[in-house]
């Protein structure tokens, strides 16, 4: 499996990464998406220290990651019948449904809505 499909995609990194500095949070964890400039692409680096002198890197969270970032009313499961990730998420009295092709995008879109709500690491 390649590293691309464990963590959540670059736009979705850098979603979120717009939405943890406008409420000052910081989230450890072991990925990064990381501007290379010697091949002039985006690529995943497995550790922070790896990103220093890139121009530009986020943070590119796994699904064990976001699972511990979400709180317990939040679900993803494997659809049997459309074989597509489905997330469902319940906060302050709004629901949220999501569909994808993998856990680890349906768990990240659940995430960045979760937090742009309001929610934080607080409320699990």
């Amino acid at each position: 499996m390649k590293r691309e499909t464990k963590v959540i995609s670059l736009e979705l990194a850098k979603q979120i990464d717009v939405e943890h500095k406008r409420l000052g949070v910081v989230v450890e964890n072991q990925w990064w998406w990381r501007w290379n400039n010697v091949y002039t692409k985006w690529e995943i680096a497995p550790h922070k220290w790896e990103t220093k002198g890139c121009e530009q890197s986020y943070r590119a969270y796994d699904v064990a990651e976001l699972g511990e970032m979400l709180p317990y009313r939040f679900y993803s499961l494997k659809s049997r019948l459309e074989y597509k990730w489905n997330g469902l998420g319940t906060y302050r009295d709004k629901d949220y449904f999501q569909v994808g092709d993998t856990e680890v995008e349906v768990r990240g879109k659940l995430y960045l809505w979760y937090i742009k709500e309001g929610g934080t690491e607080h409320d699990n």
